[in-house]
């Protein structure tokens, strides 16, 4: 009985080792996704923030005006970042950078902006 425990035991930390493995992968595989929309923002300021700073990649579900659940992902509100116009990226500069001095979490700030796009 004791030998089979210690198999399962071992079982389960190579299945929580190789989790652990997909989780990173994947992780580091969304930071390169924000990165790579870098050189698509409409200003300088922006394509130097999204390309020098690694934002884990986060989901959120929002509801929108209906109350119909909205899955979106901080990837999405970068891609519409790169297409807004040069004077909303102006504004969403100006709040980036009061983030980025703080060392705050720009997380936040583009889950806010999630909740723009799912009203919207």
């Amino acid at each position: 009985m004791h030998a089979a425990r210690q198999t399962e035991v071992a079982a389960r930390r190579s299945a929580l080792q190789q989790l652990n493995e997909v989780a990173r992968d994947l992780a580091e595989k969304s930071k390169n996704e924000i990165k790579l929309l870098a050189p698509k923002m409409p200003t300088k300021y922006l394509r130097d923030f999204f390309a020098e700073k690694d934002i884990p990649e986060v989901s959120w579900t929002i509801a929108g005006k209906n109350g119909t659940p909205n899955y979106m992902s901080n990837v999405v509100v970068v891609e519409h970042i790169a297409q807004c116009s040069v004077q909303e990226a102006r504004q969403i500069e100006n709040v980036l950078r009061k983030i980025d001095f703080a060392n705050g979490d720009v997380n936040h700030f583009l889950r806010h902006l999630a909740g723009a796009l799912a009203v919207g």
